[in-house]
Parts: structure tokens; C-alpha cells; sequence
């Protein structure tokens, strides 16, 4: 199996993050997102079509980032509480998404994060 990440700015200034997996095996694939302590909500998510979305708004007000995830069909999204680390050694309460399926591979998925107030 080999799995490969890649990170990328496009000329929007939108953040993408892509995830390929090889293989030829049946798997049960779950991926975990931190989300830290943002004010993540709006989750539009379809497990038939494997995407979907959601936004934080800033706390300073002045803007909102827009998350969008494309999986693959019949996979599942959920948020659970989790601890993250802020600065080293400083733990605090957040949440994480968690991306879930029975799949076979290969399989590939990505999120991209839009900022700003027109998104």
C-alpha cells in the first residue's frame, strides 16, 4: 500500500489537500481531520455521493472559511471532540472530522479550505 499527500495553494489562494491510496484491496479506510477549536457548522454532507462541506467563521468576525470535501461514494462524515495540541505543550478542546468506508482500492479524496468573505 502507498499513500501519497499532497498540499497546494491554487491562484484563488484556496488550500487543497489531496490524498491517493494504492493498492488492489477490499479496506476499511477511515481518515481523521483536526479542526482545532473553530467555529465549524453548516455541515452539508451526502454519504451517496461521499461530499460535502462546511464553513468557520473567524472569531474576529471578518470573515468565514469555506471547507469542501470530495471522497468517494458511501463514505461517511462525522465530528468528535478531541485534544490538539495549540503550542507545545498546551493542549485544548477541539473537534476532528472523521472521513469513514468500506472501499477498495485504489481511492483517492480531498478537501479544500476557501477564504475570505465571498466564498
Amino acid at each position: 500500500m502507498i499513500v501519497t499527500r499532497t498540499w497546494r495553494f491554487d491562484e484563488r489562494g484556496s488550500l487543497h489537500l489531496e490524498e491517493r491510496i494504492e493498492g488492489h484491496n477490499q479496506i476499511q479506510f477511515e481518515s481523521r481531520l483536526c479542526l482545532g477549536d473553530g467555529h465549524w457548522d453548516g455541515i452539508d454532507w451526502d454519504t451517496g455521493a461521499g461530499t460535502g462541506g462546511m464553513r468557520c467563521r473567524l472569531d474576529s468576525g471578518e470573515g468565514v472559511i469555506h471547507m469542501r470535501l470530495a471522497c468517494f461514494p458511501g463514505a461517511a462524515l462525522r465530528l468528535e471532540p478531541c485534544d490538539f495540541l495549540v503550542e507545545y505543550g498546551q493542549a485544548a478542546r477541539g473537534r476532528v472530522a472523521v472521513l469513514t468506508a468500506s472501499a477498495r482500492l485504489p481511492l483517492s479524496w480531498s478537501v479544500a479550505w476557501e477564504f475570505g468573505e465571498s466564498v
